[in-house]
């Protein structure tokens, strides 16, 4: 939130930012791929090892195939890191609570070599 508020106050008239998901979801919607092509290129450009979790199991990952795809990529690219991260425990442990088929799938990648 503390982003925004900076934002708006060195931007003045210009207006919010708007998350790439809402405008990939709304292409889609309309049928622009163009701008859903554009919505894609802001989403992985935004993505991070501390946010990736998140996205992979959004509600926007679970509706869209593209978005998915774009955060399973910077995840297996970023694996390391991103399974070291505190955002990754916190989403796994939250998974894993709501689907004891999830807890299973999740104790046996951290059995992996690579998990």
């Amino acid at each position: 939130m503390q982003t925004l508020f900076s934002y708006h106050l060195a931007n003045p008239p210009l207006p919010l930012p708007v998350s790439p998901k809402s405008v990939y979801r709304l292409a889609t919607l309309l049928k622009l791929e163009h701008l859903q092509a554009l919505a894609l290129d802001a989403f992985k450009e935004r993505l991070t090892v501390a946010n990736v979790a998140e996205e992979l199991f959004g509600d926007a990952a679970v509706q869209f195939e593209e978005i998915k795809a774009v955060a399973m990529g910077f995840a297996t690219a970023n694996w390391a890191a991103v399974q070291q991260s505190a955002a990754w425990r916190v989403v796994v442990a939250k998974v894993a609570e709501e689907s004891p088929l999830a807890r299973i799938g999740f104790e046996l990648l951290g059995k992996t070599k690579t998990g």
